[in-house]
């Protein structure tokens, strides 16, 4: 529901935005700056209940001990466009997304881990794969539209309040299964794995955000930017491999102006 009224006050705000730009472009000069990104958050949620570890799923940090890590990297390149003031920013671009994520096992010795996978079982037969990891990479073009407001600027540093959303779609996704018995390569990866993690990812990407952060002028030339990041991933299934929750993270930018004049740049 949440995230449902933040697309709706983002839709309709955007022609209250075209009114304050009419009025501003007399009164206060108006600027165009890009900004280059690069930001992280993790993913978390339970393992894909469907793959078949020894013992269940349920029961992997028993003796088929199994950790999974799922890292959210994103970059980033964003026109934008400031009102009120250098108060208000609205940006549109293109970003990146890799949702990188391992599923290894962590029994055995030092020199080797690995997870039992059961790959035939009946009445009659168990026959089990020992699997040093899963790997999958996925990479998602999207385009963000988003607000960003500074209620506090004191000369070379201000905080500002962000928020935003998000569609995309996927470029690529890789999958790939290290076994630890290099002789069982022969057989393909549908032999050990679900057909829901076999078909891949979702296609398309989505999200909501927002953020908190804070900005370093430096003579007025570009802006170096941190904030922390409060994603919300909508749509399922981008990562095959868990349930995906996504977790806070930080990003770190670059604002470059692009049209301040002399006048600007010293009032």
């Amino acid at each position: 529901m949440r995230e449902i009224l933040l697309l709706l006050i983002l839709a309709m705000n955007i022609p209250l935005y075209g009114q304050i730009i009419k009025q501003q472009e007399k009164k206060i000069p108006n600027h165009f700056s890009i900004e280059f990104e690069v930001g992280s958050n993790t993913i978390q949620g339970d393992i894909n209940q469907n793959l078949s570890i020894r013992n269940g799923v349920e029961n992997y940090e028993g003796i088929d001990r199994v950790d999974i890590t799922t890292l959210h990297t994103g970059f980033g390149i964003k026109p934008q466009y400031t009102i009120l003031d250098d108060r208000l920013t609205f940006a549109t671009g293109l970003r990146l997304h890799i949702l990188d994520t391992k599923l290894e096992g962590l029994y055995g010795n030092k020199q080797q881990h690995y997870l039992f996978l059961n790959y035939q079982k009946n009445d009659e037969v168990l026959k089990l794969a020992r699997v040093e990891s899963i790997d999958e990479k996925t990479y998602y073009m999207g385009v963000p539209l988003e607000a960003k407001y500074v209620p506090i600027r004191s000369g070379w540093f201000s905080i500002y309040l962000k928020a935003g959303a998000e569609i995309g779609f996927q470029l690529k996704s890789d999958l790939e299964l290290n076994l630890l018995d290099q002789s069982m390569n022969k057989y393909p990866k549908e032999t050990f794995l679900p057909a829901d993690i076999i078909k891949g990812p979702n296609g398309l990407y989505s999200s909501i955000y927002s953020s908190l952060g804070m900005s370093l002028t430096f003579d007025r030339k570009f802006n170096v930017n941190v904030e922390m990041l409060m994603p919300r991933i909508l749509t399922n299934n981008n990562v095959t491999l868990r349930n995906q929750k996504s977790m806070g993270g930080i990003q770190f930018s670059i604002t470059i102006p692009i049209n301040h004049n002399k006048k600007d740049t010293n009032r």
